[in-house]
C-alpha cells in the first residue's frame, strides 16, 4: 500500500507542542518542540504518541518502550541473529535493532494528514530516546518542512512529483 499523505497542494501547520522534562535535580521544566501527534499500528495493538521532527536525524528511531507496547519483532539474518546497527545521536553511540511499524499515522489534533506502511524503525537497545524521532528517511522525502522557531509552528507542504 502506497503512502497516503493527501493532495499535493494541500499544507499542513501544526504547532510546536510542549515537553515537560526533569533535571539531574528532580526540578521540572518545559520546552516547545517541533512535536507531531503520531498514531501507530502492529499486528496485535496499535497507540498514539508525539514523535520530535529532526532535521539532524538519518533514521525513523522508535523508543523501545514503544517495541515493547506494538509486540514489534526485530529482523534477523539467516543465522537467526538479531539485525544490529550502530547508532549515532545526540546520546552519543548506541546499538539499535531493526523492526517494521505495519502503520504509522502523522495528525494534526484528531485528524491524519500522512499514513505510512511497514516502515523500518531502529529501536535502541537501551532507553536512550524518550520519544519517537522522525527522521528524513519517511517524512522529510514526502514534504517541506518548513520550522518557524518564533512563532513555535511547523509547516508540512506536500512535495509534487
Amino acid at each position: 500500500m502506497p503512502p497516503n499523505c493527501g493532495p499535493e497542494d494541500k499544507t499542513t501547520v501544526a504547532k510546536y507542542l510542549t515537553y515537560t522534562y526533569k533535571d539531574k535535580h528532580g526540578n521540572a521544566h518545559a520546552i516547545k518542540l517541533p512535536l507531531v501527534h503520531i498514531y501507530m499500528r502492529s499486528p496485535t495493538v496499535d497507540t498514539e504518541t508525539v514523535a520530535l521532527l529532526d532535521t539532524g536525524a538519518t533514521k525513523t528511531i522508535l523508543a523501545k518502550e514503544y517495541a515493547d507496547i506494538l509486540s514489534l519483532e526485530y529482523v534477523k539474518d539467516e543465522q537467526g541473529n538479531l539485525i544490529e546497527s550502530e547508532t549515532v545521536g545526540a546520546g552519543g553511540t548506541f546499538i539499535c535493532h531493526v523492526a517494521y511499524v505495519q502503520r504509522m499515522s502523522l495528525k494534526k489534533r484528531t485528524a491524519s494528514f500522512c499514513t505510512l506502511t511497514n516502515i523500518p524503525v531502529l529501536v535502541p537497545e537501551r532507553g536512550v530516546v524518550p520519544y519517537v524521532i522522525l527522521g528524513r528517511d519517511y517524512v522529510f522525502n514526502r514534504f517541506d518542512i518548513t520550522f518557524h522557531e518564533t512563532r513555535k509552528k511547523v509547516t508540512f507542504a506536500k512535495l509534487r512529483k
